[in-house]
């Protein structure tokens, strides 16, 4: 249970269980656990850019390229598409780990593109479809179901605001 009190222009939660604790700023910022989630999810799709950008230097073939790969080879504009979308992994997680929105709504993105990609080379390579494929596939079921969980979803909820009660003036005399 917590209460709010006026103290000048700024105001302070205390908390009635615990200690109180001052949030005149913003509240919610700096006060928030990062969920289990996330650190699934960033784990995840940081060792997901490792080994791409390891397999491009080295040649290694990966095995979720399915789509892609017959496109990287032939176009060159692909290659840099692929970096670019690695860029905006990285760039997600960072937004991520500090439990901004912005980072939550372009992995939550990201992670549906990648699932929509798994599907449809799954739909190509119908029963040929190697193990690796699945895990990519798997990998990505986990990190949609993560991100929409309950708590990583309310960490990321914008506190709620604080409406008042529009002043109403007092006529003292009446009209005229």
């Amino acid at each position: 249970m917590c209460t709010r009190t006026s103290e000048g222009a700024h105001s302070r939660v205390v908390d009635a269980v615990g200690p109180g604790r001052d949030e005149t700023a913003d509240p919610g910022v700096g006060t928030r656990r990062r969920p289990f989630g996330v650190l699934v999810v960033a784990l995840i799709q940081v060792a997901t850019v490792a080994i791409a950008l390891v397999g491009s230097l080295t040649a290694l073939e990966l095995p979720w390229e399915g789509v892609i790969a017959t496109y990287v080879q032939e176009h060159a504009w692909a290659r840099l598409l692929i970096m670019g979308i690695g860029v905006a992994v990285v760039v997600a997680v960072i937004g991520l780990w500090r439990m901004r929105y912005w980072g939550w709504a372009l992995m939550v993105s990201i992670v549906g593109l990648s699932l929509l990609l798994d599907l449809v080379t799954w739909w190509r390579n119908g029963p040929e479809t190697g193990l690796p494929s699945y895990v990519r596939m798997a990998m990505d079921v986990v990190c949609a179901f993560y991100l929409n969980t309950t708590a990583v979803q309310a960490a990321f909820r914008a506190p709620p605001v604080e409406t008042t009660a529009p002043v109403v003036g007092r006529a003292t005399d009446g009209p005229g």
